[in-house]
């Protein structure tokens, strides 16, 4: 992890082995994708490991995970504001900090979104009565403020444990849903939720914490939800989740075989929905698909046995050459 400013710091989910032969960066598309040292996370294949010797170029050892920086935060601000007098809120905790917060994110904003900037401690609680006294359909300027939030290395340990992470978990948890009125916060909490990944600090705490209804929990049920969504928008979005999630399970030293499986089943079962094909969205599933089995036989197997090579047969047919050649290196994987 490293702060703004600093010096890169090995990723706390390093495995000590050894990694894959030096690949060039892969020419994916252009996406909402933060290049700093906190946001690379180390996957690395034992030497012995069949897929170590693999020519894969298109695949990259290291790789950033994907956040969403971009913000007018004045604008969210003023609508949030709106939104409170028109619904007649009453004042929450830590109400009267909403000028601070705003400066600092704004000039955080200007400095390229990452970095560090004080939290309040009753932000969680402000958050909770906002989105608790607002109606679905406006509730959406709290989770941007929550998004960018997740961007501090403060805000970011703050929600990713106890209360606040319990707290984004339940929204999480309440923005699964096919409800039109939710389309706004359903796409920003998913945002936020790429977010939570921003900082090794953040990301530690979400491995730690796999019990019923925990954030990592949330954030993969939304994933296997929002795989099979017709809006555009919010598949992009689910897409980059999916990816982010893959990497930080495939580069823990923890054993994360349930939640690995839950990812490979759901991506696999991808051949038997409907729908225009995406470019951006196709490669970041194989990405996310080749990144939970590298280097792991039983996850191999796992795919195998759930037909992958029907998926594959239909990416490897694409009009994009990107998503074909990622599907035939993917299918090196499993042969």
């Amino acid at each position: 992890m490293a702060g703004a400013g600093a010096g890169s710091v090995p990723s706390p989910f390093q495995m000590p082995s050894v990694p894959l032969p030096s690949q060039s960066p892969s020419p994916l598309p252009s996406l909402s994708v933060a290049r700093a040292p906190q946001l690379r996370v180390q996957v690395n294949v034992p030497a012995a490991h069949r897929h170590a010797s693999l020519s894969l170029p298109v695949l990259r050892e290291q790789t950033d995970l994907i956040i969403f920086k971009q913000a007018d935060v004045p604008t969210v601000f003023n609508k949030l504001r709106t939104f409170i007098t028109e619904e007649k809120v009453p004042a929450g905790p830590g109400h009267d900090q909403l000028g601070a917060l705003e400066k600092g994110l704004a000039d955080l904003s200007s400095k390229g979104g990452l970095g560090s900037l004080p939290i309040p401690p009753t932000l969680p609680g402000l958050v909770s009565h906002l989105m608790a006294s607002l109606p679905t359909p406006k509730q959406f300027p709290v989770m941007d403020i929550l998004r960018l939030v997740l961007l501090t290395e403060e805000g970011n340990a703050m929600y990713a444990q106890g209360g606040p992470s319990r707290d984004l978990a339940r929204y999480i948890f309440a923005g699964n849903s096919p409800d039109p009125s939710k389309r706004a916060v359903q796409l920003l909490t998913l945002r936020a939720a790429c977010n939570l990944f921003a900082w090794g600090t953040g990301r530690h705490h979400v491995l730690q914490q796999r019990a019923e209804g925990d954030i990592l929990g949330a954030i993969i049920d939304a994933v296997v939800a929002g795989l099979h969504t017709n809006d555009r928008i919010t598949r992009k979005v689910v897409a980059s989740l999916c990816f982010d999630v893959a990497l930080l399970l495939s580069s823990s030293q923890a054993d994360m075989s349930d939640e690995r499986l839950q990812l490979i089943s759901a991506l696999v079962n991808l051949k038997d929905v409907p729908g225009d094909r995406d470019e951006e969205v196709d490669l970041r599933h194989l990405q996310a698909l080749a990144t939970l089995m590298l280097g792991n036989d039983d996850m191999v197997l796992l795919a195998t046995t759930l037909d992958i090579e029907a998926m594959l047969a239909m990416y490897s047919t694409s009009s994009s050459s990107r998503v074909a050649l990622l599907a035939k290196e993917v299918t090196s994987l499993v042969a």
